[in-house]
């Protein structure tokens, strides 16, 4: 999400400055200084001075009362960017999405980067930074295809790391290690050249499991899912 909050929202914050003539900018400050203080909700005591430095919380807080701050500071369509700022990501924040609520969540970002690029197109050396990576669109055989990527990582410890690769859990085993099949005698060596440390992968893995060997390689004889990935 910080995509969202350190990066776009940013972007929007600083050219609606850029926008806005030096008194509107005093009021804009003034009207952020003056929000009452309320449970959860960062109070900005000295107005947005400087935004360089607001975690992305401080971005969120700010989005429940920026549309009542930029409030006919300029045009209508300064406080309509931040509804429609507000509706997609809203949106974006779903844990899961229906065809339908795709159809809806492409909507509300066309919604809001059309108005963007309309009210701000004309500042001063202007770009787009990450507006366009907000989406890939993808065209298979004549059909457009939109999606968000993800990169999966698995962050865990040895036993966990144990789970995942299917190999021994204990230190004592004769292939401890979860990445490579260097012996436990020589873990330790550092002298070791690079065509003795080969390294595990579902390739020769899965070969030691379809060869009924998995005990010489300190491997569980199961078949590992992870092996069917690409």
């Amino acid at each position: 999400m910080h995509h969202l909050d350190l990066g776009l929202y940013h972007y929007q914050i600083e050219f609606t400055k850029e926008l806005l003539s030096k008194s509107s900018i005093d009021k804009f400050n003034r009207r952020i200084a003056e929000i009452p203080r309320h449970p959860g909700l960062k109070i900005f005591a000295e107005g947005l001075q400087s935004i360089a430095r607001l975690t992305a919380n401080e971005f969120r807080d700010l989005m429940k009362v920026m549309v009542f701050v930029v409030d006919n500071l300029h045009n209508k369509d300064l406080s309509e960017v931040y509804v429609k700022w507000n509706e997609m990501y809203l949106l974006s924040r779903l844990e899961t999405f229906k065809e339908s609520d795709l159809k809806i969540f492409q909507k509300a970002i066309d919604n809001w980067v059309n108005l963007f690029i309309k009210l701000f197109q004309n500042i001063s050396g202007l770009k787009f930074p990450k507006l366009h990576s907000w989406n890939i669109d993808l065209k298979i055989d004549g059909k457009r295809i939109w999606f968000y990527p993800r990169i999966s990582t698995v962050i865990c410890d040895w036993p966990e790391a144990c789970t995942f690769s299917l190999t021994y859990k204990s230190s004592n085993s004769n292939y401890p290690c979860h990445f490579c099949l260097v012996s436990k005698d020589n873990l330790a060596n550092t002298c070791l050249r690079k065509n003795q440390a080969v390294l595990r992968n579902k390739e020769n893995m899965k070969k030691y499991y379809d060869n009924d060997t998995t005990k010489e390689a300190s491997l569980e004889p199961v078949y590992n899912y992870f092996w069917d990935i690409p």
